[in-house]
């Protein structure tokens, strides 16, 4: 067997031992769109880490976040970024189908080489007016998020906070500062410690708004309708959101310490 040999040795215990290797990303949908929020930290050997994006769009108003073994998301990075590259105007719906058929042919093909560890993908898109959220399984069948879903070894870690503090009225802002908050909980108290940010300190974040109506999009000056745009959070908005995790973090780790025994 390939886990008796010893080529594989220290593959296989790699694997044994991370239950994920990209590892807190939380999707929701909001009042006012969709919001992808996600950790930075990124193991590419035993025991070693890096920081990197893991959620990216290659194709407008298509966001896509990414969970599971990096060697796998390296390769779905590489095959989708080539067909969005040989046709840019491809519509998102086959996009996404592309996404989702990829998905399965590297989960199917590695299996046996990565001992069933695995990808799985949050995807953001707009549709007409109103934004859809997708949770492609590691099997890669897009399953409608109506919701929120989180994806990475960090979930369970977040579970109770995101339960707990969440409510069906929040803004993308609001729900960005949510999963941001999460994160610094988990890394903070070292839950999960494939869960990190890095010397930043910063979460990436991606926005994909619900458009207005025709006659009313018109009406918009074009900083409005630039906030409409499917974006990474700017600098300023990043600052705003992350001052607001200062201010509530306090907060959440002192109600956390309150109850003794």
């Amino acid at each position: 067997m390939m886990r008796d040999n010893p080529l594989y040795e220290n593959q296989y215990n790699r694997y044994l031992s991370e239950r994920r290797d990209l590892t807190y990303i939380l999707g929701a949908r909001c009042k006012d769109g969709i919001v992808l929020v996600g950790d930075r930290r990124v193991s590419r050997g035993y025991g070693s880490y890096e920081y990197e994006d893991k959620i990216f769009s290659d194709v407008p108003s298509v966001v896509i976040g990414a969970s599971g073994v990096v060697s796998l998301f390296d390769k779905f990075r590489d095959e989708i970024s080539s067909i969005a590259l040989s046709n840019r105007n491809i519509p998102r719906e086959d996009f996404v189908r592309e996404a989702e058929k990829i998905v399965y042919k590297l989960n199917t093909e590695y299996a046996e080489r990565t001992f069933s560890r695995r990808i799985d993908l949050l995807v953001a898109y707009g549709v007409l007016r109103t934004g859809r959220l997708l949770y492609i399984t590691p099997r890669g069948v897009g399953e409608v998020v109506r919701r929120y879903q989180v994806i990475g070894s960090g979930e369970p870690y977040g579970a109770y906070l995101l339960r707990r503090l969440w409510r069906n009225d929040l803004t993308m802002k609001q729900v960005a500062v949510l999963g941001s908050l999460i994160i610094r909980h988990i890394e903070e108290n070292e839950l999960d410690e494939a869960v990190g940010l890095g010397k930043e300190g910063k979460p990436q974040i991606w926005f994909n708004a619900d458009w207005p109506l025709a006659e009313e999009f018109d009406k918009l000056d074009d900083a409005q309708k630039k906030a409409l745009s499917t974006r990474e959070v700017a600098i300023e908005e990043q600052t705003e959101i992350q001052k607001r995790v200062e201010e509530l973090y306090p907060k959440l780790e002192e109600n956390l310490k309150g109850i003794t025994l």
